[in-house]
């Protein structure tokens, strides 16, 4: 993750609740900024 915020990512889009309530995956996501459905977008940290 880390490298691909370096390379430009903003964005995490999941639908997935295994994945986007990964501990380790928390300190990575700045703020929930979409849910439609099941899917969520996150916006990552910088």
């Amino acid at each position: 993750m880390k490298t691909m915020i370096r390379e430009g990512a903003r964005f995490l889009y999941s639908d997935s609740r295994a994945t986007d309530e990964k501990a380790e995956l928390r300190p990575f996501l700045d703020s929930l900024i979409l849910e439609k459905g099941s899917v969520r977008v996150f916006r990552l940290s910088q």
